[in-house]
Order: structure tokens, then C-alpha cells, then sequence
């Protein structure tokens, strides 16, 4: 980068200019400079001189203990005389300083120095721990392709670094925006101490060195470590958004820790899995995040690792630092003056270093496929259209635009996959307010409940309720039953007014945006599990229970992410084909029924819920703004539609059968063909004999007809008033056709009109053969009871019966 970028020069006088020499000093010579030299500059001339090479010297500025304030100058002589002059101030910086956000922020980089001899030595002591657990480990990056090979070659440099002696001293306030002196690796190693960016940069040159690739991360005040788990890195060099990080940490793919954990007192310093803990808490307060800066991809773009001073003392015959020296002198003075352990005890020494791997989701790129969208004037394409229209894409919907609400419950639930795995069994759970301890009201503080796992005292309290079978909400109690009353009676009410159960349990959201650089956020339920609130009287208390029907991952979103940015996830964008025949028939009743079951990620206890998760979370990490938050909310979600939205997907084939469905999707802009009319309607009794109508009830003539029309399979429309008889039709309808061996489906908007004919159906001995798949009746256990009736009043009546009343 060049320190002038251009100087200009403008003839401002009326006669012209010649033999023009243009000299470029540096005081003190932290450059040698430039001559240049013009033969005319006519009046009002002007020429510009870009870009301008100084040629720093190298020698003065590895030698450069101290920040020095220098100046450019830069004169202009015509012949004998100096016509012009200019100078300019420009700081320059030692050879240890880091300038911080004033110019390019990425070159920290430069600052991670795997070829200091001090690196070389701890690399070496951690693979001599590595190789005393398993002697066919070593540091050896990436080339196993294992996280938790990855995992333990870090576990190892961190204790390493534990066992170094180190202390820490506190950086500048304003390290941050003005930078500071970064010791090198051989400084710390000799002295024993370093801030929080010191050590930072010492473990990025012992990763790096490793063969892994290290993150350097800053907030305001602070900085810490990320290390990649598999080979990969960011897409520049320095990434500014706290969530792009904060989605890669969530992944399993970026590790973030605390690193001035290892200069603590042995009594109090903090395992690697919590110093974990706390880098990622660092990045949930993404208020104060500054950057990250990807040590990798910076040297793709050549900012080369500072030499270290042994080296450039040998290249170049300057003064060499000792440090690096002294500091591998000092290791090897302790090495040979310590007696050497027994293979037992050291081989037990470093089993207790190498710290196991924490549960981390799967990396497994077969959870991700993506798929071209597209609809247009096609019979696909209608399809399409028409399953677009009955999910509702637009923000009026919850399922793609969930705002928590008073009407609306988050559940304390620091483990999502336990709380679903206890309400699989069967588990029911009191829901509790937040103790008065958390509010503030109690005279004792929060912090008492902190322990040293890294967790916050909220979410200890929340895992020691969710074994205790309670859910805690951060609510008062009295908000709470205030909450809960409201949810109970509009589930209630929505079960017996639309026969659906509309209360759930979202695992996990999905933040998107509509747009890169949209400011406003949504919030999309990803995993659906419908629950039950219970309670016995008044002042009992609600208590949630898992109800019957099977777990659906949001259809609407999945279709959103599809049809917006062309993303399926793994098997689930078609949610699999387990509705089976009795869920396709209740497609005005609970839509979960049979919604996907096959499709989801299943573990012993139920629902895979981390591995689902997972699965989103890599399908939009390249997703600016876009994130899953592991978040638990119990609220009302409606899935009128969602089972034609299902038909339509998975029975295409079927549905095209009818050749009213045919017509619509291949030929929607013709003329529909009608059916010749029906000869005899109008001599049913001529036509018909009575025992070929077996209508159990009364029936006019205009009803008979409607019998016979669809006995003769044609299609019709039935209209009347209300009082007509259209509901006592319908029963002869289905009584009817069940004699012919037929099968009916009956399809109402309101559970009234489906009782009505149920009720009739049963008057005349009939209401063993009809299967309700709506509200209550739509359990398994209800399903199951029904099959049961109807196998047990099969072949009672002999058909001759039927002949004599007929």
C-alpha cells in the first residue's frame, strides 16, 4: 500500500517551468524516497505522479522498538531554484504495533507468526501430549477430516499454553480503534505475561502452525480465539456481522473460546469447554462486536505472518532479538533439569489434558440440496401456484411472521431436544413463573445461582425445572394464568368450532429477512409440536401434555425458503408421504395428522431436534441476516389448509383421476365437457325399483333424483334453502352408497353440519361404519376404537332383512 498515493503538481505561474527535479525525503529515513525530474511545465500545466514507490527501508523498521512521528517532504527546484515545497506527518508505527480500525484492521493477521521458534516448541510439547493418549495422533490439521481429531489437537495447544506459567495483564482501554504493541510469541514465552489480544495472537500462531485455521475475535475492549473445525474459512478476511459468526459458532463449524484463561491461577482456571462457553457468550451480546479476522483467508490475499526477529537477523545482519532464543534456551534449561515422568504417569497426565469433544450438531452435507423453483403457465406450474396460495406467503401469516406476544409463551428451555424428548414420553409439566429471586425483588442476588460450567443462572434454574417436569416462564404469576387462561379457551374453542387442534410448541426460529440489507427481521416457527393444556379445576393450575397428533415441520416456511431462495432441506420440502387415507379425508380437521412423520430426523425418545436444527442452520449460513435461534414459544398456529396443500403435493397422480381435476390443471382456459343428460329422471318409478334405493330415510322426488344421478357416477351441484332437506339427502346419500361398496367422504367447514349427519347416520344403525376425523375423534386412540366397533357390527344382519322392507 502506498504511503503517498499521489502527488500533483500545477504550474500556477504565467511562464513556463524547466528542468523540474522533485524530491521525496522521509525524516528519519524510514524510506529512501524519490527523484524525479520534468524537462517543462508549461503555464497552468498540471501533472499528477500516482503511485508513488518509496521503497521502505526494511532494515530501520524491523529495528523499530518505538512509534515514531515522521514527516514526507516533498521540494520542487526549477534548475538552481526552489520553487516549491509541502510536507505532510505520518506516524510510523514499531515493529510490534498493531494500528487497530485506523487502517485496515485485517492486518492483525500479519501479527499471527507460525514460524517463531517459540510456536515451533509448543506445538511440539502439545503433540507430545496428543501422541501419550494415542500414539497415532499428532498435529496434523485437517488431514483426518474428523472434528474431534480437530477438537483434541486444540485441547492439547490449550493446555499446553495452561501449563506455560503465563500471567495476564490488561491491554489498553482503546486497543481496539488505536491498536496497541502485540508481543511476539518468543516475548510471551520469556516473560510469562500477556493481555487478552496477546494471547489471542499467540494461539492464532500455534493453530496456525498447526495447520488449522484460527479466527481472531474483537469486541469493544476485548479480544478471543476462534478456531475452524473442518477446512473452511470466511469469505473475507474481516467479518463485521456478529451473526454470520454467531451462526457458524451455533453450526459446529467455528469453535470460539475465552483465552485468558489459561493465565489464571491452576486453582481457577477454566476448562476448555468453558472457556467455550464463554466465547460464545461474547458473541450473544453482539451490541459490542467488532470484528472477526479470518487468519486463513487474510493470507490469501497476502498478508504474510511479521518474520521473526531470529530470522530477519540472520537474513539481514541487523540486531537479532533474543527473545525467541531465550525462550526456547529457557524451555530446554527446564526440560533437561526436570526428571522425566514414567510412561504410565504421563500417558495418565495427558488423558486428564485432552478434554472430550462437547455434543456438537452434524456436519453432514447431506442434509442441504438444492433445487431449481420456478412456476410458470405449466400443469407443474398451476400446481405450484396453487399450493403457493393455499400456504399463504405473506406476512399476514404467524408461520412466516411469529411476534411474541401476551398471548404467546417462551419457555425456558436451555435444551430443546430434552424437552422434546420428555414430552415424547409422555411427560406433563407444570408451568411455573419466574422466581422472585430473578426479578429482582428478592433482597439476595442472582449470582449466587452461578456456577463455574459457564452457564448463566437463569438457565441452570431452567435444566434443574425441565427434570423436575416444570417449564419456567419469565413471567409474574399473575400474567402467567392470565396467559395461560386465554390459550386454553381459544385452543378449546378452535377444537370444537374448526374439529383442529391449534396449540403448539415451536422448537426453534428462524430470523429472516426479505431482502440483504432489509432492517426489519421476521421471526418463522421452524419444528411444531402440538400440545394439550390441562386442568382439573379452576385453582389447580395448567399442565401441558403432548397431544396425539404427529410433530410437522413448518410446511409454509419450508415452502418460503424454496420458492425465495431456492433451498431444500434434505427430505423435507415434500415432508414425506406418511398421511396416510384418513388423513387425505380430514382435510377440513387438524392438519398435523400424519404431517411428515417419515421425513423427520428421529433419535431413540422421538424428534432429532439438534440434528433439524442443524439442518437449517446450514442451509442459510451464507444468508446474510438470516439465523436459528434456539428458542422455545407456546402459542395458537393455524393449518386450515395445510392437508390440501399436502394432497396437492404428494397425490397428484390420484387427484388427476378425476377429470374435473384433470381439466383444472391441464386444461384450465377450455370448456368443460358436460355429461349427456341422464335418461328415466323423470320416471324414477319406472326406472328404479325400490329396493335399487336404498335411502333408509324419506325422500321427495327432486331428492330421489340426486340419488340416481350419483349412482350413475355423473358430477352435480345440490342447492336449496335452509329446510329443504339437503343434510337428510346426504344421509341417504352415504347410506347408499355404502350399500353399493362405495366409500364417501364427507367435508364441512363448520362441525355442526358434520353432527347433523353423523347423528341421522347413527338413527338408522349406521354410525358404526363412519370414521370422524376431526377434533377429538381425530386421535389414534379414537381411530383405533372405531375400526374396532366397525369390524364387531360387520355381517349382524343378513341382507334378506333389507329385502323385506324394502
Amino acid at each position: 500500500m502506498p504511503v503517498v498515493r499521489a502527488i500533483g503538481l500545477t504550474n500556477a505561474s504565467h511562464l513556463p517551468l524547466e528542468d523540474l527535479q522533485v524530491e521525496v525525503a522521509c525524516n528519519p529515513p524510514f524510506a529512501r524516497g524519490s527523484t524525479l525530474r520534468f524537462d517543462r511545465l508549461q503555464p497552468g500545466e498540471h501533472r499528477q505522479i500516482a503511485p508513488l514507490d518509496l521503497q521502505p527501508d526494511h532494515a530501520f523498521l524491523a529495528n523499530l522498538g518505538e512509534a515514531v512521528q515522521a514527516s514526507i517532504t516533498v521540494s520542487v527546484t526549477a534548475g538552481a531554484r526552489e520553487v516549491a515545497r509541502t510536507s505532510r506527518a505520518v506516524e510510523v508505527l514499531a515493529y510490534d504495533q498493531w494500528a487497530g480500525t485506523r487502517s485496515l484492521p485485517e492486518l492483525l493477521a500479519a501479527f499471527s507468526m507460525p514460524n517463531d521458534p517459540a510456536v515451533d516448541s509448543l506445538v511440539g510439547k502439545a503433540s507430545q501430549l496428543l501422541k501419550a493418549t494415542q500414539p497415532t495422533l499428532s498435529m496434523n490439521g485437517y488431514q483426518s477430516k474428523n472434528r474431534e481429531v480437530v477438537w483434541q489437537q486444540v485441547s492439547a495447544l490449550y493446555t499446553t499454553l495452561c501449563n506455560e506459567g503465563l500471567h495476564y495483564v490488561e491491554p489498553p482501554a482503546s486497543f481496539g480503534s488505536d491498536g496497541q504493541k502485540i508481543r511476539t510469541p518468543g516475548r510471551i514465552v520469556e516473560h510469562r505475561v500477556g493481555s487478552c489480544l496477546d494471547l489471542s495472537m499467540l494461539f492464532a500462531s500455534c493453530l496456525e502452525q498447526a495447520g488449522l485455521g484460527a479466527v481472531v475475535l474483537l469486541k469493544e475492549g476485548h479480544a478471543w480465539i476462534g478456531c475452524w473445525l473442518h477446512d473452511t474459512s470466511f469469505q473475507d478476511p474481516l467479518a463485521d456481522d456478529v451473526q454470520s459468526v454467531r451462526k457458524r459458532a451455533a453450526s459446529g463449524e467455528l469453535l470460539v473460546f475465552e483465552t485468558t484463561g489459561v493465565a489464571q491461577h491452576p486453582a481457577q482456571r477454566p476448562s476448555l469447554r468453558i472457556a467455550l462457553e464463554q466465547g460464545q457468550g461474547y458473541l450473544a451480546d453482539g451490541g459490542q462486536f467488532l470484528y472477526a479476522i479470518d487468519i486463513r483467508r487474510a493470507r490469501a490475499l497476502h498478508i504474510r505472518p511479521l518474520p521473526a526477529r531470529a530470522m530477519a537477523a540472520a537474513g539481514d545482519g541487523a540486531a537479532g532479538d533474543p527473545t525467541a532464543a531465550a525462550g526456547s534456551r529457557g524451555g530446554a534449561m527446564a526440560g533437561a533439569t526436570s526428571a522425566a515422568p514414567t510412561a504410565a504417569a504421563a500417558v495418565a497426565a495427558a488423558t486428564a489434558a485432552i478434554e472430550p469433544m462437547p455434543d456438537l450438531p452434524p456436519l453432514d452435507p447431506a442434509l442441504l440440496k438444492i433445487v431449481d423453483a420456478g412456476p410458470d403457465d405449466t400443469p407443474e406450474g398451476r400446481l405450484s401456484k396453487w399450493k403457493s396460495k393455499l400456504l399463504d406467503l405473506t406476512l399476514r401469516n404467524r408461520l412466516l411472521n411469529f411476534k411474541p406476544s401476551k398471548s404467546t409463551l417462551r419457555i425456558a428451555a436451555p435444551d430443546l431436544a430434552a424437552l422434546e424428548d420428555a414430552l415424547s414420553d409422555g411427560s406433563e409439566f407444570r408451568l411455573r413463573a419466574e422466581p422472585e429471586i430473578m426479578d429482582g425483588k428478592d433482597p439476595r442476588s442472582s449470582e449466587v445461582h452461578r456456577n463455574r460450567t459457564g452457564q448463566t443462572p437463569w438457565d441452570e434454574m431452567a435444566r434443574g425445572a425441565l427434570a423436575d417436569r416444570e417449564l419456567l416462564v419469565r413471567l409474574s404469576p399473575e400474567d402467567l394464568n392470565a396467559t395461560l387462561t386465554n390459550l386454553f379457551r381459544k385452543a378449546r374453542e378452535g377444537l370444537e368450532e374448526g374439529g383442529a387442534n391449534t396449540l403448539f410448541l415451536a422448537f426453534g426460529l428462524l430470523r429472516w429477512t426479505d431482502t440483504e440489507r432489509a432492517e426489519a427481521s421476521h421471526l418463522a416457527p421452524i419444528l411444531l409440536v402440538p400440545v394439550t393444556l390441562l386442568r382439573q379445576s379452576v385453582r389447580s393450575g395448567f399442565r401441558l401434555v403432548r397431544h396425539d397428533d404427529d410433530a410437522i415441520v413448518n410446511p409454509t416456511l419450508l415452502q418460503m425458503m424454496r420458492l425465495r431462495e431456492e433451498i431444500r432441506i434434505g427430505d423435507l420440502g415434500s415432508l414425506g408421504s406418511t398421511a396416510s387415507a384418513s388423513a387425505s379425508a380430514g382435510a377440513g380437521a387438524g392438519a398435523s395428522a400424519g404431517a411428515g412423520a417419515e421425513a423427520l430426523p428421529t433419535d431413540d425418545k422421538g424428534i432429532d431436534v439438534a440434528r433439524l436444527l442443524q439442518a437449517f442452520r446450514l442451509a442459510v449460513a451464507e444468508l446474510k441476516q438470516w439465523e436459528v435461534l434456539d428458542e422455545a414459544h407456546l402459542g395458537l398456529f393455524s393449518f386450515t389448509k395445510y392437508l390440501m396443500w399436502k394432497d396437492l403435493q404428494d397425490r397428484t397422480a390420484q387427484l388427476k383421476a378425476n377429470r374435473v381435476v384433470q381439466h383444472l390443471i391441464d386444461r384450465p382456459g377450455e370448456a368443460f365437457a358436460r355429461d349427456e343428460a341422464l335418461p328415466g329422471l323423470d320416471r324414477l318409478d319406472q326406472t328404479y325399483a325400490p329396493h335399487d334405493i336404498l335411502a333408509p330415510l324419506i325422500a321427495d322426488s327432486s331428492q330421489l333424483k340426486a340419488i340416481c344421478t350419483i349412482d350413475a357416477g355423473r358430477d352435480l351441484v345440490l342447492e336449496g334453502p335452509p329446510g329443504t332437506g339437503k343434510s337428510q339427502t346426504i344421509t341417504n346419500l352415504i347410506a347408499h352408497l355404502l350399500a353399493k361398496g362405495r366409500t364417501v367422504l364427507f367435508v364441512s367447514e363448520k362441525l355442526a353440519a358434520l353432527e347433523v349427519v353423523h347423528r341421522r347416520l347413527e338413527q338408522i344403525g349406521l354410525g358404526p361404519f363412519c370414521l370422524e376425523l376431526h377434533s377429538a375423534k381425530a386421535k389414534k386412540a379414537e381411530i383405533v376404537r372405531a375400526l374396532g366397533a366397525t369390524l364387531d357390527i360387520a355381517a349382524q344382519k343378513p341382507s334378506d332383512e333389507w329385502q323385506r322392507e324394502a
